[in-house]
């Protein structure tokens, strides 16, 4: 049978996890069209024994891809490289899917010619155990094909609510960094050659916040910053190398979700405890972007709270209200 969708799945140590993922696919009444290619990423714990029960039970569905610690970007290279669905998207091993909207989104996509797929999600925070928020696209219209030039300045996608059409990827030999954060190296690279587009306004991917742990986490940004400024920086290099490709609200897309990395990468910086150091780091990436994007430049120098930091007595400022928001110490 061919597959309508593939998911790619990096899997690390999720042991109390990774079966709510599983089955969120495996109970869909189309599971033999779904292939969730499961990249274990040299798990020490029960992970990989977890998945290999589920493949044994649903080998039309599942399948488990071993490989030695590279990092969570390889895991999408992986699945990238494996898959054989029409279409292609990514699910953390620690997040999982609305099975029934599901079924709605494999039959939509099994009649789809378009390059990329837009879905609404919801965010689940694990602390509270509560949906938090569904993030849907007010501004464009649902279930209608659409021209991305039409809509790309009025939307900001993240992994979640992205689905592409596989061979962009494979096509075009895409291939994200072998680190975190490069959820936005898979929204971003395919973007130069998406000509069409539709809106499913349904929710799809079910995102976990508030684990300990995650990349998203400010202390483990602190930790991983190197990997967040090696992103950004590939991917602005990336813009830059082929923007003659994209129109003036696709450029408008990517300028704005790279402006957002930025203010992500320079938060981390107000954030050190060493307040001269945060100084000097913070002008060190602003001066990079200067010499690198005018574009860029231009972009982040109209963010009023990038513009607030200039400042010496709002930086410090600044910094003190996100140490306060996150708990650091003074």
């Amino acid at each position: 049978m061919n597959k309508i969708l593939t998911v790619s799945v990096a899997l690390y140590n999720l042991e109390k996890l990774i079966s709510t993922n599983l089955e969120s696919f495996v109970k869909s009444k189309y599971y033999e069209k779904i292939e969730v290619l499961v990249t274990d990423d040299g798990s020490t714990d029960s992970s990989t024994e977890i998945v290999e029960k589920f493949q044994e039970k649903y080998p039309e569905c599942i399948k488990l891809i071993k490989q030695k610690n590279a990092g969570p970007g390889s895991t999408v290279n992986s699945g990238i490289k494996n898959a054989t669905g029409k279409y292609f998207m990514m699910v953390d091993g620690d997040d999982w899917v609305n099975t029934e909207n599901l079924n709605k989104l494999v039959e939509k996509l099994e009649e789809l010619e378009v390059d990329l797929v837009i879905a609404d999600y919801k965010e689940y925070n694990e602390k509270n155990n509560k949906i938090e928020k569904v993030v849907s696209f007010k501004k464009i219209k649902a279930n209608s094909i659409l021209e991305f030039s039409s809509i790309a300045n009025k939307i900001s996608l993240s992994m979640h609510a992205t689905i592409y059409k596989t061979e962009l990827f494979q096509r075009n030999e895409l291939v994200l960094d072998k680190c975190f954060y490069t959820d936005v190296e898979y929204v971003l690279l395919p973007i130069p050659f998406v000509k069409t587009c539709y809106y499913f306004n349904n929710d799809i991917y079910m995102y976990r916040i508030g684990r300990d742990g995650q990349s998203v986490n400010l202390k483990s940004m602190q930790k991983n910053i190197k990997m967040h400024d090696m992103v950004f920086k590939n991917m602005l290099i990336y813009y830059e190398e082929n923007k003659n490709l994209l129109d003036k609200n696709a450029r408008s897309f990517v300028m704005n979700r790279l402006t957002e990395m930025s203010w992500a990468e320079i938060i981390v910086f107000l954030s050190y405890v060493d307040i001269e150091d945060a100084k000097k780091e913070t002008k060190v990436f602003l001066d990079y972007i200067k010499s690198t994007s005018p574009e860029l430049d231009r972009r982040v120098n109209k963010n009023v709270k990038i513009k607030l930091i200039r400042k010496p007595k709002m930086f410090l400022m600044m910094s003190k209200l996100i140490k306060r928001k996150y708990n650091i110490e003074q």
